[in-house]
C-alpha cells in the first residue's frame, strides 16, 4: 500500500478489523492509532492472567499469519495494583517477557 495514498487509511482498517475484533471477543477494550495498538483488560483473579496470556498468544499468531513483526522492544504492560488482590502478572508474547511501566 502506497504511503500517503487516498485509499491507504480505508485499506489498513480494513486490514486490521479482524485484529480488533479477536481482541474484543477475548474481552479486551482496544484503541486504534494509526499503527499503534493500546489494549486493556481488568485482571482481578488469577484466571484473567491466563486469559491475558491467552490472548497474547493469539496476537503473536495473527501477527505470523499476517508475516507481520511486532515490535517486541516497544511492547510494555502498566498495572494498577489494588492492595486486596496480588497476582504475579508476568506475560510474554513471542517468548519475550513484558516490561512494566
Amino acid at each position: 500500500m502506497l504511503q500517503g495514498s487516498g485509499i491507504g487509511p480505508v485499506l489498513f482498517l480494513i486490514y486490521i478489523d479482524d485484529f480488533a475484533k479477536l481482541l474484543q471477543r477475548n474481552g479486551f477494550q482496544v484503541k486504534l492509532f494509526a499503527d499503534d495498538v493500546k489494549v486493556y483488560i481488568e485482571v482481578v483473579e488469577n484466571t484473567d492472567v491466563a486469559k491475558l496470556q491467552g490472548t497474547l498468544d493469539l496476537v503473536a499468531s495473527w501477527a505470523s499469519q499476517w508475516q507481520l513483526q511486532i515490535s517486541l522492544s516497544s511492547l510494555s504492560s502498566f498495572q494498577l495494583l489494588y492492595t486486596y488482590f496480588s497476582c504475579s502478572l508476568s506475560c510474554s508474547v513471542s517468548s519475550v517477557i513484558l516490561k512494566t511501566v
